[in-house]
């Protein structure tokens, strides 16, 4: 998967830093929303409790699509991802992560 930043904003006001990504994921599937905060939480360093994906706007008839990110100060948002024993990662969402 590739991607480009188009806008980074840095919002301290809301104790934030705004991203609009770029993808290209090459044919596939649109990557979840927890695949992508694994993925960008790996990229830029930060813990992924920090990381929030807040839209994802795939581009008609492309392998392609923009993403909302928002990467905060302080720990806000739930993991959505799992690693399990053989170290990869496997989505599931929230509400059967608050049923187990």
């Amino acid at each position: 998967m590739e991607w480009e930043i188009i806008k980074d904003f840095d919002n301290r006001l809301l104790e934030r830093r705004e991203l609009i990504l770029r993808i290209d994921y090459g044919g596939g599937p649109t990557p979840s929303k927890a695949q992508l905060q694994a993925i960008i939480a790996k990229k830029f360093a930060v813990d992924p409790r920090r990381v929030e994906i807040h839209k994802i706007m795939s581009e008609k008839g492309y392998p392609a699509g923009k993403v909302w990110v928002r990467i905060w100060d302080q720990p806000k948002v739930e993991v959505l991802f799992k690693e399990n024993k053989e170290g990869e990662q496997n989505a599931e969402k929230a509400s059967e992560q608050k049923q187990a």
